[in-house]
């Protein structure tokens, strides 16, 4: 099984610097998170089962994370781990 890690793409740097006086506010869907971070929406998914993902809200039977609590858990978890030059 192939292991996935987030990255930014250029896409989740443009919404992040466009909304980052928004970005509490902010509303990301699983599959739209997915698509920002290169990943799958089951990454997400299972990390939000097991958890040990970003905090999330539900709204009617969907799942939805603010763009800061997205990136205060990539800092956390993913970037930190990796350390700076470790591409």
């Amino acid at each position: 099984m192939k292991t996935e890690t987030p990255c930014v793409t250029w896409d989740f740097f443009v919404l992040c610097v466009e909304t980052y006086h928004s970005r509490e506010t902010t509303l990301l869907h699983t599959s739209a998170l997915a698509k920002l971070t290169a990943t799958s929406a089951t990454y997400w998914e299972t990390k939000r089962v097991m958890g040990i993902g970003p905090k999330y809200t539900e709204k009617l039977g969907e799942f939805w994370y603010t763009l800061k609590d997205v990136q205060d858990w990539l800092e956390d978890n993913v970037f930190a781990k990796r350390g700076v030059g470790d591409d």
